[in-house]
């Protein structure tokens, strides 16, 4: 019987978890994970950026908008520097310059200008991984 009470007496009452909470954290788990993925998957990034607003309000919907389009910007860059990688094993460099000139900008300003704008702002992130810019870079550009 003590046994059975020891938990109960050092631990004290054990409830079950709130609900609430949890659901809470999946939701803001699961949007920063959809914005993440937005490079690879045809995520509506701007109904999910309105939907965390909408749960977690103007201040935490936006700081949870923030890191998944920034994790959504690393995941792009990640993508443009494996399928770089890809593509120098088999042309030579010469031949991905033309590929990877875009809209003549340097691939930080595409970045920053093009980073609202639906599929061109991750293409402008893939963009800037073929063309081996640093990661820092693209990161602020994507803050302005």
């Amino acid at each position: 019987m003590a046994a059975v009470a020891a938990p109960f007496l050092v631990f004290g009452e054990i409830s079950a978890p709130d609900p609430a909470r949890y659901t809470t954290a999946a939701l803001a788990g699961i949007g920063v994970a959809l914005l993440a993925a937005d490079p690879l998957l045809p995520v509506p990034s701007s109904v999910v950026l309105v939907l965390l607003g909408a749960e977690f309000g103007v201040v935490g919907g936006t700081i949870l908008g923030a890191i998944g389009l920034l994790a959504g910007t690393i995941v792009g860059v990640g993508v443009g520097r494996g399928v770089g990688l890809t593509v120098r094993r088999r042309r030579s460099v010469t031949d991905v310059r033309p590929v990877v000139s875009g809209f003549g900008w340097s691939p930080p300003v595409a970045v920053a200008l093009l980073r609202g704008v639906p599929v061109l702002g991750e293409a402008a992130a893939i963009v800037a991984g073929l063309q081996r810019v640093e990661l820092r870079s693209v990161l602020l550009a994507a803050l302005a």
